[in-house]
């Protein structure tokens, strides 16, 4: 079952940033006919897996958790997206917008680490030798669950100097 985190940190048991209704209007937006005529169970299941995927950026992301013990990495404090300074309440847009791509790839079967094709696999026993020979992947057909780049915006340095001119 989905409990989700609207940024309140109001339950301990949160597991996702979007709801399913929230997830079922994305899909029909977006003409996911395929993905609708799964049942709740299995669409709640992709958005639990893809806001735990979203959970391994950690390290990545500006700022820091509001609470030593919250359940997902976000909502977070100290956070500045172009310009504005996110609220602690918050849970930005764009990490709603990842988990959805990301739990519709899942369904799809594009996800980066599960789409590509193997074309030609040689294996040595002796003195253990491994090849493997995949095939491109067109355009059309490159994996959409790669959220890297939409999230990228989140992330920021590690660095906690500052450099002063002087």
């Amino acid at each position: 079952m989905i409990v989700v985190e609207t940024g309140a940190l109001d339950n301990a048991e949160a597991n996702s940033y979007v709801s399913l209704s929230s997830f079922k209007g994305f899909l029909v937006l977006h003409g996911a006919t395929t993905a609708l005529e799964r049942d709740d169970a299995e669409l709640e299941a992709a958005l639990i897996r893809a806001a735990a995927h979203i959970d391994t950026y950690r390290a990545k992301f500006l700022g820091r958790p509001v609470a030593f013990d919250q359940p997902l990495v976000w909502p977070r404090t100290a956070v500045t997206l172009d310009g504005f300074d996110v609220p602690s309440t918050t849970i930005p847009r764009i990490i709603l917008q990842a988990q959805q791509q990301r739990a519709l790839a899942d369904l799809n079967g594009t996800l980066p680490e599960t789409s590509q094709v193997v074309l030609r696999r040689r294996e040595r026993l002796d003195v253990i030798e491994e090849e493997t020979e995949y095939a491109p992947i067109p355009a059309s057909a490159r994996p959409t669950g790669d959220i890297t780049r939409l999230l990228s915006p989140l992330f920021g340095s590690r660095s906690t100097g500052e450099i002063v001119r002087g």
